[in-house]
């Protein structure tokens, strides 16, 4: 069980902290991981701060800077109390970018954030932390839900082997090892989704590419087919049987039978990888879990293929 060794937390004083804190700690306990939780403040002052002298800007970041310090320093107490080995410090700058240059230089393994109860349009619009971290943070990100400390003892882990997106399969393990780490720490049940959709379908029903029905009927049969044997050759390469596990094969779109198979069997964790693609002027493309996590009511840890590499600049 390969598990975690650094978990960075990031608390910047949402509702939730505590519990966040109890259940991060809890897994550092149980992995032996050494936790480190931080906030990061804005250096630039602000409008007011520049019409009156440098000196107000800097007394203003000093209190600031007291207080997240004295905030921080008591949720590491709490985690130490427990038997954590955790520390507390204080970052300047954008948040997201202080977050992956931190997991980068320290070697973390894991970052973690609570899920702002509010994520809405504007989120969706102007980018929020946790959707800059879901693509460009080269390490696994935890994104939990505020409310109490909620053990993961119900698991749901989308796997997805169409060959025609054969970047999937690049992440497909490292899926499988955070989950089997997790359910062996945890307990409780692992439910294993495939989300399948033939393609094309839709559009050889009717118009000038209309199929005959018998000709589709053979065509979705095969693509069944062809994605079970898939689903099942894959999940076969893993040692399963010690571990109380579903396995769901559904016709449906992902983001779609997600979020619904996570509230019918009461899910509290959804692992999935999260492939960001660069699209036209920089722009990125958005990925299934960008899609789920607003629709979800249980935490979501996503991770990144193997090799990937961060926009952000780590120097």
């Amino acid at each position: 069980m390969r598990g975690f060794r650094h978990i960075l937390l990031y608390s910047s004083g949402e509702k939730g902290a505590s519990a966040t804190l109890a259940r991060v700690a809890d897994l550092a306990q149980a992995f032996q991981a050494k936790l480190t939780i931080v906030d990061v403040l804005d250096p630039s002052p602000s409008l007011i701060q520049w019409i009156f002298q440098s000196s107000v800007h800097e007394e203003s970041r000093q209190i600031a800077e007291s207080r997240a310090r004295r905030r921080l320093d008591r949720l590491a107490a709490s985690a130490q109390q427990r038997g954590v080995d955790a520390s507390a410090e204080v970052l300047f700058g954008k948040p997201f970018i202080e977050l992956i240059r931190t997991a980068v230089q320290r070697n973390c393994d894991l970052v973690v954030k609570t899920a702002r109860s509010e994520y809405g349009i504007r989120e969706r619009l102007l980018g929020s932390t946790v959707l800059h971290l879901m693509r460009k943070c080269p390490c696994p990100l935890l994104v939990v839900q505020p409310g109490r400390n909620v053990r993961f003892n119900r698991i749901l882990v989308p796997i997805d082997v169409r060959p025609e997106d054969p970047s999937a399969a690049t992440v497909n393990d490292k899926i499988m090892e955070t989950a089997l780490s997790l359910a062996e720490i945890e307990g409780g049940q692992l439910h294993f989704l495939h989300a399948w959709q033939p393609f094309g379908a839709s559009l050889l029903k009717g118009g000038r590419t209309k199929m005959p029905e018998d000709q589709l009927r053979r065509y979705v049969r095969s693509y069944e087919k062809a994605h079970k044997e898939r689903f099942e050759q894959f999940l076969g390469g893993y040692s399963l049987g010690h571990l109380n596990h579903r396995i769901h094969f559904l016709r449906g779109d992902a983001d779609t039978l997600i979020p619904e198979l996570a509230a019918r069997h009461r899910v509290n964790l959804v692992v999935m990888g999260t492939i960001t693609v660069l699209g036209f002027a920089g722009t990125f493309i958005g990925s299934t879990a960008e899609e789920v996590l607003p629709q979800l009511k249980c935490s979501m840890l996503t991770v990144k293929p193997e090799g990937f590499i961060s926009p952000v600049n780590i120097e």
